[in-house]
């Protein structure tokens, strides 16, 4: 083999070795929403707005939280390469404003505070997201007119997709049910729901 040719063999061999020895590329995170909003709106003679959805700081990122309650039930960890596309109060305010009647100028409000937003482990194979909302109904002069503590919970798969799949799914239906909790009464102006 003429030394030209070695050369390049083993310049060539030496690329291929530099590769194999720089450390791994970490994965980018994938991101997810909580799919197509739901297309049922609230329908009501009168309008509620949402004023807006607030969060825990730990709530406040993209993170999506789970718990060991057999090992460690006082410790959130988060799952490393799957992430929310916002934080899941913004994620919450988007769906709940699809759902809210969008009649005028409104004559109520909702204040709600996510308090729960997490996937819980029972055991290995069992775990189930959990979601809790509470809400406050208020007047255009801020006045509280009513409130209420939602909590919703349903069995998901042990992983990341049920994780995301369960708290999607269940985003959905808290939007809808407090949508309907704050119009509901007031379809016939007998005043704010109890």
């Amino acid at each position: 083999m003429p030394i030209r040719a070695r050369g390049f063999a083993s310049i060539a061999l030496l690329a291929l070795s530099a590769c194999s020895l720089a450390p791994p590329h970490a994965q980018s995170p994938q991101y997810h929403d909580f799919g197509p909003p739901v297309a049922a709106r609230a329908q009501t003679g009168a309008s509620v707005g949402l004023r807006e959805v607030t969060a825990p700081a730990w709530l406040d990122s993209g993170a999506i939280h789970y718990r060991l309650l057999a090992d460690d039930p006082t410790r959130l960890r988060a799952y490393a390469r799957q992430r929310w596309i916002a934080p899941p109060a913004e994620l919450l305010a988007q769906n709940l404003r699809e759902q809210l009647p969008a009649e005028g100028r409104p004559r109520y409000w909702l204040q709600l505070r996510l308090a729960r937003f997490e996937q819980d482990f029972d055991g290995t194979a069992q775990s189930h997201a959990v979601i809790e909302v509470q809400a406050l109904l208020l007047d255009a002069d801020g006045a509280v007119r009513a409130s209420r503590n939602f909590r919703f919970s349903a069995e998901s798969p042990p992983n990341v997709d049920g994780a995301i799949a369960g708290l999607s799914a269940l985003a959905n239906q808290a939007s809808q049910a407090i949508a309907a909790w704050s119009v509901k009464p007031l379809t016939a102006d007998a005043g704010p729901p109890s």
